[in-house]
């Protein structure tokens, strides 16, 4: 069962205590677009003076869409983990990304915000994602906006 919260600094604690000290870690922040996973990732950086890979950042435009530079990212995150350095790394439909890249968040937080319903251009992918890799069930902590 996950833990429920919606005080950041409480989630702060929480998180310093899942990382353990300073070691190679993956916090995933995962949540639907406009959820605030961002406006989180950022805080928690801070707080804990750790860096952040925001997936977003990852995205270019195809032939047949938006797709994502998966080798890139796998080496943003491999770097920071090769120096034995905690990451947090956020986005939408994270547990999937991370599968296609071989990774897995040792602690992932699924954020949610109060009548964000997310985009209709991400509904179909939203769905399809929550039906494969049920994010909010696999999630350590539900945080609350």
């Amino acid at each position: 069962m996950a833990y429920s919260c919606t005080d950041a600094t409480a989630l702060c604690a929480y998180v310093e205590a899942a990382i353990g000290g300073w070691q190679a870690f993956i916090v995933g922040i995962d949540g639907i677009d406009r959820a605030g996973k961002s406006t989180l990732s950022r805080y928690l950086a801070w707080q804990l003076g750790v860096s952040v890979v925001e997936t977003d950042l990852f995205l270019t435009q195809g032939p047949n869409g938006i797709l994502y530079r998966y080798g890139e990212l796998y080496s943003a995150i491999e770097y920071r983990l090769l120096r034995r350095q905690p990451v947090i790394v956020e986005g939408v439909c994270l547990l999937a990304l991370l599968d296609a890249i071989g990774l897995k968040a040792d602690t992932l937080i699924y954020v949610t915000r109060t009548g964000n319903q997310g985009s209709l251009a991400l509904k179909r992918t939203l769905t399809e994602y929550r039906d494969t890799h049920s994010p909010e069930k696999s999630a350590h902590v539900i945080y609350s906006l």
